[in-house]
């Protein structure tokens, strides 16, 4: 089923791939489709212009992870995988911090992998999880701006 095609809420793609997750603890085996990877990107970005209502993020901090993962997977170039600033772009410094935080409580909350990474994560070991979720680097490797890629050049 195409998430783009039935025009799919949010909410309900949140719910289908929370089923989806439950196989596995990689966000990237999912299998996300091209197609579905923007539909849920335009609808991402309409989030963020909502103001001042952190719940938002509370409610869709599972699909804001799917859909950082997939900027990585899909090597998106509207999105800078080197920078948190893309996705949270015109949001004030302590908002950022705040909605960093409630996606890092998605990991734990869904039972995904954190690769021995800890609830005090900094932006780079944020940047580490999300693209060891996307395939982008090795499991056991930390990240580098080179070594990904080097890595996602040798996996083409």
């Amino acid at each position: 089923m195409s998430y783009a095609i039935s025009r799919t809420s949010l909410m309900d793609i949140q719910k289908d791939i929370i089923i989806r997750l439950r196989k596995t603890d990689i966000i990237s085996d999912i299998n996300l489709s091209l197609e579905d990877y923007h539909y849920i990107a335009s609808k991402i970005k309409l989030l963020f212009r909502i103001p001042n209502d952190n719940s938002i993020v509370d409610d869709y901090k599972l699909i804001i992870v799917v859909y950082w993962v997939y900027s990585a997977v899909f090597d998106d170039v509207d999105v800078d995988l080197y920078s948190l600033d893309s996705l949270f772009a015109g949001i004030p410094q302590y908002k950022k911090k705040y909605y960093f935080n409630v996606c890092m409580e998605a990991f734990d909350e869904y039972g995904l992998n954190r690769f021995g990474i800890t609830s005090g994560a900094s932006a780079d070991e944020y940047k580490q999880l999300i693209l060891k979720h996307a395939g982008c680097i090795p499991f056991d490797e930390d990240v580098d701006k080179e070594r990904v890629i080097k890595f996602k050049n040798q996996a083409v």
